[in-house]
């Protein structure tokens, strides 16, 4: 099995970092032929920030749980400015490495429940807020919490531009994971802030940020 740091190592090179979009490109194909479901495919869901990124007309995302940065590296080469941020410094070195020279690209190392506050006030437009910041056991980042996303969501709706777009990563975990709120009674709180836009697609949480509202969830 190859190690979490020889995967970063293969993402650090114009030729490794082609042969990992082929690699991808080909599980995406996959995927398409086969019908497996389509929160098992890491492309389709980068197509699908894509799609909303186009469909909204922003050009800034904001991302929590950088991981790899695959996401991140996806969506600059489409010529979109990010923010992302990792609270694992093993992880944040990686990325570090892997986007030294890269414009498009801020990396910002620490928790994002404590840091988005600043991030999102700093912001003067709309942007995507792709919220995935959580513990997923070794190799990945953990703060005083396995996730942050109740933080991260009052945050966003209380500071964030209006017509900004939050998508959560992983609906699957709210209610069966610790630090995730019961799925129903995240969706009903949001709902009752104002945002009648919410849904749950391809194991996502989507929705865009209305009039800013400071109760929290």
């Amino acid at each position: 099995m190859i190690s979490l740091e020889w995967h970063a190592r293969l993402r650090r090179s114009p030729l490794s970092e082609w042969i990992v979009d082929l690699k991808d490109t080909a599980d995406y194909v996959r995927w398409r032929r086969s019908k497996i479901a389509q929160s098992t495919c890491a492309l389709q869901k980068r197509y699908a920030i894509l799609d909303l990124l186009r469909a909204y007309n922003l050009q800034l995302i904001i991302e929590t749980g950088t991981f790899l940065g695959d996401m991140a590296a996806f969506l600059s080469r489409r010529g979109y400015a990010v923010i992302t941020i990792e609270i694992d410094a093993k992880l944040a070195a990686f990325a570090r490495a892997r986007f030294d020279g890269n414009k498009k690209i801020r990396l910002i190392e620490g928790d994002s429940g404590a840091l988005l506050p600043a991030i999102v006030s700093d912001i003067d437009r709309p942007a995507l807020f792709y919220l995935d910041a959580h513990y997923s056991g070794p190799g990945t980042g953990k703060g005083s919490s396995d996730t942050p996303i109740s933080k991260e969501t009052d945050t966003i709706l209380a500071h964030a531009p209006r017509g900004s777009v939050v998508v959560i990563d992983d609906a699957r975990c709210f209610g069966t994971l610790p630090d995730y709120p019961p799925l129903e009674e995240f969706i009903d709180a949001l709902r009752a802030r104002g945002i009648s836009d919410v849904n749950v697609i391809n194991d996502a949480i989507v929705f865009s940020v209305p009039n800013r509202n400071r109760a929290t969830i």
